[in-house]
């Protein structure tokens, strides 16, 4: 998924998680690509293998690392599992729309329902084709829904300060 629909699961993530901040969330629901940028720059990984980064065992320990990260600096249960949740998110949304997440460390054990692969969609040959739109358009939905989320629940959250 590209970066937009990622934004969205952060955004959502304020409604359950009130008092972290915004920045945080969005932060944690980029984490899994920003290893995945960091990690070929060391030789880690590369671009078409991923699975330090990717891999649903990597996103399983990326999410509780992090959740337990938060929770040793925090000492907040809930919103360190909401930020642990908001990592795992972008797996999740990954699977959904790619069909080559690797499930470990072996190169042929891959998974995704690949909804972007079914439609034609390619990140590394973007083009203004019915693909590239369909595609936009659900990562922009997906954004407006997890903006209206996050709105409505600052609204709400001004609404119990100011009273």
């Amino acid at each position: 998924m590209s970066p937009t629909g990622h934004l969205a699961f952060g955004f959502m993530a304020k409604h359950f998680a009130p008092k972290t901040s915004i920045f945080v969330l969005l932060f944690a629901a980029y984490l899994i690509d920003i290893l995945y940028f960091i990690f070929p720059i060391f030789g880690i990984e590369t671009a078409d293998f991923s699975p330090w980064s990717h891999s649903l065992i990597m996103a399983i320990i990326w999410s509780s690392l992090t959740f337990v990260i938060f929770l040793l600096i925090t000492k907040k249960i809930r919103s360190s599992l909401v930020i642990g949740l908001v990592v795992f998110s972008h797996w999740i949304l990954d699977f959904l729309v790619w069909n080559n997440l690797p499930i470990g460390f072996n190169k042929e054990n891959i998974t995704g329902l690949g909804f972007y692969n079914r439609i034609g969609f390619d990140l590394s040959t973007i083009n203004f084709d019915l693909p590239t739109i369909i595609a936009t358009i659900f990562e922009l939905t997906l954004l407006a829904f997890g903006l209206f989320i996050y709105i409505r629940t600052r609204r709400n959250l001004k609404k119990i300060t100011t009273a």
